[in-house]
Order: C-alpha cells, then sequence, then structure tokens
C-alpha cells in the first residue's frame, strides 16, 4: 500500500483505524513507518484502535452524506 499511495494523494476522505495496538504503533513508530508516512502524505487520516465507528460514535463517525468501506476487524481463533 505504501508502494501504491507514494506520491499520490487521495481523492477522498481516508480513515485509517489498525484494529490492535500493536498495527498502529509498528504503522506509526515501528519497521513499517514509511507506510504510514506514505498514507499520511497522501492524506489519510491514521486513529489508534478504537471502537467508534463501528458503534456510531465518537471520532470517525460518518456524516450522512458520507460512505464508508471497511473491513472486518480481526480473525479469532474459536
Amino acid at each position: 500500500i505504501g508502494k501504491l499511495v507514494k506520491g499520490e494523494e487521495f481523492k477522498i476522505t481516508t480513515i485509517i483505524i489498525p484494529s490492535y495496538k500493536e498495527r498502529y504503533e509498528d504503522l506509526m513508530f515501528g519497521k513499517h513507518k514509511w507506510v504510514g508516512e506514505a498514507l499520511i502524505d497522501a492524506g489519510a487520516l491514521i486513529l489508534p484502535p478504537h471502537c467508534g465507528p463501528c458503534l456510531a460514535y465518537g471520532v470517525g463517525n460518518l456524516a450522512d452524506y458520507e460512505k464508508a468501506i471497511s473491513t472486518s476487524n480481526s480473525n479469532f481463533v474459536g
């Protein structure tokens, strides 16, 4: 993803919320920081893990005119 967006600019509001604290920290401060930087440079907003948009409260909520593309948060054993 970092290679795809490097030097590009998102034409839509792009909010990224990793599912785990460890993934967020890796994206912002760890070995994949370059990916986070490319996404931010392209206009993305990267937020720490939280359930706001999933439960329709807090940061990341959509306005009535906005649409979302989402993936499921995790694959759990069991």
